[in-house]
């Protein structure tokens, strides 16, 4: 049987990644914003090992993706975003990028918890 909390932690995982994501979807745009993006990506990530050291990687998951389909659904509806160039493939490649922040930030935070 699965532990009730870990359906908690997997939401607030997803509620992070939305937010991470509109974040990086309406910011200003400029350099700052993708330095920005990956750091709440990987301090998220911590969070989320933190809470759940046992299985780190599938919060980590949930929180990073979330950023890709974010932008695809809002590149497939027509919605202006600041990713460049404006492609299928560069909403693509956030995926790979978004999931390594969060496992970083997710198994440093599971880490950490072991000399807590």
């Amino acid at each position: 049987m699965s532990d009730p909390r870990d359906a908690s932690a997997y939401a607030l995982a997803a509620t992070l990644g939305l937010g991470i994501a509109a974040f990086d979807l309406f910011a200003a745009g400029g350099e700052i914003t993708p330095a920005a993006t990956l750091f709440l990506l990987l301090t998220s990530g911590g969070l989320f090992g933190l809470l759940r050291p046992a299985r780190p990687w599938r919060g980590a998951l949930v929180l990073g993706l979330c950023l890709p389909v974010v932008h695809l659904a809002a590149h497939a509806l027509g919605f202006p975003d600041n990713v460049s160039p404006d492609t299928w493939g560069a909403r693509l490649l956030m995926a790979p990028v978004a999931s390594a922040a969060s496992l970083i930030g997710a198994y440093a935070g599971a880490f950490l918890r072991g000399f807590a």
